[in-house]
């Protein structure tokens, strides 16, 4: 992944810069870009190359000795530069142009265009594949449409962060004046009220509440005294609008307290 902050017109392609007059996206933020296709075809070739020779090194070692195992592990080799190969094509060329109002997702020439208003809701949801961790995330819009972007694309998880903190921005003073007229703020399982944060089976009050995070297993915590409460765990994948959550539990704790 490359990124450039700061963009200029010079780095945003004439019908990007287009697409973002139209929808009124404002001003060019940063671009995200997979690797050029070009770049994953030579990584390939090269390897492709390294593979044979290895191969050709291993029959020539199995020739002495008379331990066979050694071809058949090497002979697994090119499989996997195949698999990578196929990733690699169908991710270049892959670029999300972030903007002041919104941003863009292009692959070719199809492109998503969202502004920040647009977007209802943000959920994600991290677990593993062979490649490493995985990260789905998915945008529901007021108009019933979804956009999802996955870790195909190199970039999603600076993606996600950036789009987390302008719909947090939106969504948080909304749901402050809601909470303010004593109204329940929902976030999936989990509810914001008067009298504390619960998770439908258990309320945890407020003088028990420093603030909510998050653990490496993917549940949400109540943090007190630097130390996670006991309660029903809660998963973040079962969470809409994860970090306007915690920015509204901040919010309402420090307001508690000064």
């Amino acid at each position: 992944m490359t990124t450039k902050d700061l963009p200029t017109k010079k780095h945003i392609p004439e019908e990007i810069a287009q697409q973002a007059l139209l929808y009124k996206l404002g001003e060019p933020v940063k671009i995200y870009k997979t690797q050029s296709p070009l770049v994953s075809i030579a990584f390939i070739l090269g390897s492709l190359l390294i593979t044979v020779a290895i191969f050709a090194l291993a029959i020539f070692i199995n020739s002495i000795a008379t331990n066979f195992r050694i071809v058949y592990v090497v002979a697994l080799a090119p499989l996997f530069v195949i698999i990578y190969a196929i990733r690699s094509l169908i991710t270049g060329g892959l670029r999300a142009y972030l903007y002041t109002e919104g941003f863009l997702h292009a692959r070719g020439k199809r492109y998503d265009v969202v502004r920040w208003e647009q977007i209802e809701h943000v959920w994600y949801k991290r677990g593993k594949h062979s490649y490493g961790s995985a990260l789905t995330v998915t945008l529901c819009l007021y108009d019933g449409k979804t956009l999802k972007l996955d870790d195909t694309i190199g970039f999603v998880h600076a993606l996600l962060y950036s789009i987390q903190e302008h719909v947090s921005k939106r969504q948080v003073p909304k749901k402050l004046a809601d909470f303010q007229h004593k109204k329940v703020v929902t976030f999936g399982k989990i509810n914001v009220e008067e009298r504390g944060v619960n998770n439908g089976q258990e309320l945890v009050p407020w003088d028990q509440i420093d603030k909510l995070d998050t653990t490496e297993d993917g549940l949400i915590v109540v943090i007190k005294h630097g130390r996670p409460l006991k309660w029903s765990p809660i998963k973040v994948q079962d969470t809409p609008d994860l970090l306007t959550l915690i920015t509204l539990v901040d919010v309402i704790v420090k307001e508690r307290n000064s």
